[in-house]
């Protein structure tokens, strides 16, 4: 099939149209989620030291949670964006928020290194989940324009909890010797941006295709993803950077 006759059809629902105030209230959102994923991925080399004077462990027991966080992180890697195909970007999200911050708590809670190992595997499965997710998420609701600008400021403003988690470590692990559990405790702080995007986050145009109904072969027959935005859709206002890329 020559190039001419293939049918050219847009990367995304959103191209050319300009970002909006809910585009912002969207990606303001993922920005704290992103931002509460990186201190529950972070915290625990800060606090590592402190737990292994208060449980009397062993640098091979540290070795051993490290090694169950990143296989949950490895296995919410692999499964986090197939899960999102299933259920939905929105969906998926949510439930890794959930999910980091209610084992980041009880992380905290727990005296059984046991659980605190698979508390913390738990953890690392819903941060890379999250991490997947929301890159798919980004790139299906931001318009081509300024995918990459909104992109970076996510990543930029998540990556910023490491000096926050530092230094709140540095301030509260001294003050008792189980102090460190209060910085698990901290990490509970991403539900906040779980029930706000329970209440605002709108599911993605092309996340919407499993929402109506993945199972059904006959995919022509489900409702199309624009078609459930109320969005309405001005000319196309693309200026290619490029001769090469077409619009």
């Amino acid at each position: 099939m020559s190039q001419s006759t293939v049918k050219k059809i847009p990367n995304n629902y959103f191209d050319g149209m300009p970002v909006t105030g809910f585009h912002k209230i969207v990606f303001f959102i993922i920005m704290m989620a992103y931002f509460c994923e990186q201190m529950d991925n972070w915290n625990f080399g800060f606090i590592a030291p402190a737990l292994m004077h208060t449980w009397g462990l062993q640098m091979s027991d540290i070795g051993v949670v490290t090694l169950w966080y990143f296989i949950g992180m490895t296995a919410g890697g692999f499964f986090g964006g197939v899960i999102s195909d299933f259920i939905g970007r929105r969906k998926t999200f949510l439930i890794s928020i959930a999910t980091f911050s209610f084992f980041s708590v009880l992380n905290g809670f727990t005296d059984n290194f046991h659980v605190f190992v698979i508390a913390r595997s738990m953890t690392g499965f819903g941060v890379f989940c999250l991490m997947v997710c929301s890159q798919a998420y980004i790139a299906e609701m931001a318009p081509a324009e300024s995918r990459g600008k909104w992109q970076n400021l996510v990543a930029a403003v998540g990556f910023s909890a490491v000096p926050v988690i530092g230094v709140m470590c540095r301030a509260i692990i001294p003050l008792a010797e189980e102090a460190w559990r209060f910085i698990f405790y901290f990490g509970g702080v991403g539900l906040i941006a779980f029930f706000v995007g329970l209440r605002y986050l709108k599911e993605s145009p092309a996340g919407s295709w499993p929402a109506a109904g993945w199972k059904k072969r006959n995919r022509s027959s489900l409702k199309s993803p624009a078609s459930m935005w109320t969005f309405p859709r001005p000319p196309r206002t693309c200026r290619p950077r490029s001769p090469s890329w077409k619009c």
